[in-house]
């Protein structure tokens, strides 16, 4: 995409802008009655000081890439500063122009001092009319009606020009890029670049060279490394920059048009002092956890900040400052961010409700994200029935609500790449497992979705390391939960020392007589046997193995199945595997985390594996013992080798324990 460049001067001086719609901008200025009547439909006094008073009109010639007409009214706004002269204000954007182009190759402009500024359009204002015009009232009245519903429905939002597109009618399509240009001149909106300039101010004291230019992705925050350079129909450059790290979600290009919304209506939520959580069946250390949060909650301070500001100084002040858990850059001991750290089973669910509710009863809006789509789908009918009343949207890949806005979204974690300070609480839920954990795009984007001012609540069984270590330096403001709903100790895995599963499984092998006892044990007492493994390829074999022998292990051969992320029939060997037609499972993976099957154990084979980390190991481990008809389930790592993640998984379970143990949360002998 192409935009016109022009500067107008005020009262207070001249402002340099770029338009996707010249024709828009130039009535704008040019006719008072059609600006009076978009004032009028706006409905609000307009946010920008040019609407008042304006006194001349200087426009660039020809069009340029939109990137580089960013970049260039970035540059003039910041350096030109008020007050300048007709020839002075032609010269500079003359010059920021081929600034601009410079520090980006693939677009030769041929730019001289005002060499490019388009005398048929330059307007001397208070010559051009006179009087009110009543035709031109009434087009810049519904005009600015229709702006101001398009900013409504962005507000908090950052969408493409593609996804503006399609979130609108067909019949509004062809005016779309006006109707966006008028809110921008109204205050309701920014428009930008998918791709933005990192520039660094003028007081830093450094200066970079052409070659050492860098661009961000607006969207996901990625930097170089993230992005690669094409030549572009759409601009004619022959190094247009577009994201590769969020091309899932749309082309974020130097040269495509993005939007912005103002930011949610943000107001200082008034938490509730005190709140009756004897509603949600608590125990009383997931009590303790809520009423800890809440506390956090309350203790928070609104910190306004300059909407004003220029969206690309925005970014760049939010990328350089970015910490993927502490967002908007926020140190560590004003943290906005709370760690709920709830072992395995222990009703994570059940303890973010008393936190939605305080915000959305206060007034607030509040986004839950999880990493995965099965876990937003199965948390999407709870949410409802939790809160009936309330407006609610389910996003994921294909959802459609995705053009939407509700007072409480549910989300994967990759559909807040489309949310701008919209959310007072943004629950970020297993910020450990894949994909969130260790993708800083995630972490950004979960960071940009938060209103200044809001809570970030992260959950988690196993935290990453960083997080542990800061929760317990009291870094991080956190509660923990150690024990689950039934208040029994979590089961603590044992070594059981067998060969490599390469080396016995196939339908000829023979099961080593340490798991086939074991295995036994499990099946004589009715569990279900989860059997994880580390490689996809492992699981076929291993099945052939198991049901071979199936009859020395106290099962039917039809009792032994197995699945894994590339079986499509997975999803109905789980729903057998938890009605109990299927007794032994063998699995990777994919069911170590949000799988709940009463009376369960659980063997690790290969544990030792790299694959397992200690908080995979505590994860797969964390399926047994989660019901309170079979607290006791046995967890066994099976390996030839004792590694430091088994070890290291053991001592947290025990840790959780002794934790429980001394609050006084674990029922003693019978009770």
């Amino acid at each position: 995409m192409k935009a016109r460049i022009y500067a107008v001067r005020t009262a207070a001086g001249w402002r340099a802008l770029f338009t996707v719609c010249h024709e828009l901008d130039q009535r704008f200025w040019s006719d008072s009655s059609f600006r009076s009547g978009a004032s009028e439909g706006w409905g609000d006094q307009p946010k920008v000081d040019e609407l008042h008073d304006p006194r001349d009109l200087t426009w660039l010639k020809y069009a340029v890439p939109l990137g580089i007409a960013a970049t260039a009214c970035e540059a003039l706004n910041r350096d030109v500063g008020v007050g300048l002269g007709k020839a002075d204000t032609r010269t500079a954007i003359a010059a920021a122009i081929r600034r601009a182009s410079e520090q980006t190759s693939g677009f030769a402009t041929g730019v001289g001092d005002g060499g490019w500024l388009d005398e048929k359009l330059h307007l001397e204002l208070p010559g051009i009319e006179k009087g009110i015009h009543l035709a031109s009232v009434e087009q810049g009245r519904r005009a600015g009606r229709e702006a101001r519903d398009i900013a409504e429905k962005l507000r908090g939002r950052l969408f493409l020009q593609a996804e503006v597109e399609a979130a609108w009618p067909a019949e509004t399509k062809e005016r779309l890029l006006a109707l966006l240009q008028l809110a921008l001149l109204l205050g309701g909106l920014k428009l930008t670049t998918g791709v933005v300039p990192e520039v660094e101010p003028r007081n830093s004291g450094r200066r970079r060279a052409s070659a050492e230019f860098r661009l961000r992705c607006l969207r996901c925050g990625s930097g170089e490394g993230g992005l690669r350079r094409t030549p572009c129909a759409s601009c004619g450059r022959e190094d247009c920059a577009y994201c590769e790290a969020c091309l899932t979600m749309g082309r974020s290009r130097e040269c495509g048009l993005a939007v912005v919304g103002r930011p949610s209506e943000v107001v200082p939520l008034a938490v509730a002092r005190r709140q009756d959580l004897s509603r949600w069946g608590l125990s009383p250390a997931q009590t303790e956890a809520a009423g800890t949060a809440l506390a956090f909650l309350r203790e928070r301070r609104f910190e306004p900040e300059d909407h004003a500001r220029s969206p690309l100084t925005s970014v760049i002040r939010q990328v350089r400052s970015f910490h993927p858990f502490l967002p908007n850059g926020a140190k560590k001991e004003n943290s906005d961010t709370f760690l709920l750290w709830a072992v395995t089973g222990a009703g994570k669910t059940e303890m973010m409700f008393p936190l939605l509710e305080a915000v959305l009863d206060a007034g607030g809006r509040a986004a839950v994200a999880s990493p995965r789509r099965d876990v937003v789908l199965e948390l999407a009918p709870r949410l409802a029935k939790a809160f009936p009343q309330v407006s609610r949207v389910v996003l994921y890949g294909g959802s459609e609500d995705r053009f939407e806005t509700g007072t409480l979204t549910l989300a994967t974690a990759h559909q807040l790449i489309r949310y701008r300070e919209a959310f007072d609480l943004v629950v970020i839920d297993e910020v450990d497992a894949f994909p969130y954990h260790n993708d800083p795009t995630l972490h950004y984007t979960a960071a940009q979705a938060r209103a200044r001012g809001g809570v970030t609540v992260l959950l988690s069984a196993t935290p990453p390391n960083d997080l542990q270590r800061e929760a317990r330096r009291g870094e991080l403001p956190h509660a923990r939960v150690a024990v689950r709903h039934h208040r029994r100790p979590l089961p603590v895995p044992v070594r059981m020392n067998i060969p490599p599963v390469s080396r016995w499984a196939g339908s000829r092998g023979r099961i080593p007589p340490r798991l086939a006892s074991a295995i036994r044990l499990s099946a004589a007492r009715e569990a279900q046997i989860f059997l994880f493994v580390p490689y996809v390829r492992q699981t076929d074999p291993l099945v052939d193995c198991l049901r071979q022998q199936a009859s020395t292990l106290g099962l039917e051969p039809g009792d032994i199945a197995g699945t894994s992320s590339r079986d499509p029939d997975r999803s109905r060997k789980v729903e057998a595997f938890r009605a109990r037609t299927i007794r032994l499972l063998v699995t990777t993976t994919i069911l170590e985390r949000g799988v709940t099957v009463p009376k369960s154990d659980v063997f690790v084979l290969d544990a030792d594996k790299p694959l397992f980390d200690s908080s995979s190991l505590v994860q797969m481990a964390g399926r047994a013992g989660r019901s309170a008809d079979d607290p006791d389930g046995r967890v066994y790592f099976a390996s030839p080798v004792w590694t430091r993640s088994q070890r290291e998984a053991c001592r947290q379970i025990r840790e959780m324990n002794a934790f429980a143990a001394r609050k006084g949360y674990l029922l003693q002998g019978n009770q």
